[in-house]
């Protein structure tokens, strides 16, 4: 079974430029992928990890009931800083002019996974760096990586969260 990632990021992080204009929706004719779908995300809420200096997650409740009018609604504020849980940085986030999330376009979300795996070496020292060693040893495995993958680096670190310390 072929196994297709699925990036998941907060959409917030598009806030950090304006939308580009548009005339009509936006469209995309790439066909969902086949195989095995795998949502990458933690849960977004109190317990979520973030950048040092980013504020945290905060969801305030604004309704939850029966209306005068007589019909339940439901409605809260959402508060997310772009630098917390799983999420995309946007290549203008390290490259000035570059893609904004927004540009980015939704085929590029989701494509066949490669994984180079460094849980061992992570958790032997949990600073260790990705090297050349590590992806040459994947890709005698594995073969080499495809131009188009979506390259997945599993260092185990998952299994922490949500313990920022660790």
């Amino acid at each position: 079974m072929r196994l297709v990632a699925l990036l998941s990021f907060a959409l917030l992080a598009a806030c950090n430029s304006p939308a580009p204009p548009r005339s009509a929706p936006m469209t995309t004719s790439a066909p969902f992928p086949s195989g095995l779908l795998v949502d990458l995300s933690h849960t977004y809420d109190r317990t979520t990890v973030f950048w040092p200096t980013a504020d945290t997650f905060r969801l305030d409740k604004v309704a939850d009931g029966m209306t005068p009018g007589g019909y339940y609604y439901a409605a809260n504020n959402f508060f997310s800083s772009e630098h917390g849980g799983t999420h995309l940085d946007a290549p203008v986030h390290f490259a000035q002019g570059a893609q904004s999330v927004e540009q980015i376009p939704l085929e590029r979300m989701f494509g066949a996974a490669y994984i180079i795996d460094v849980v061992a070496q992570a958790t032997q020292n949990p600073d260790h760096q990705i090297t050349v060693a590590d992806i040459e040893r994947a890709e005698a495995t594995q073969g080499p990586i495809p131009a188009d993958a979506i390259v997945l680096l599993r260092t185990g670190f998952s299994t922490r969260w949500p313990d920022a310390a660790r």
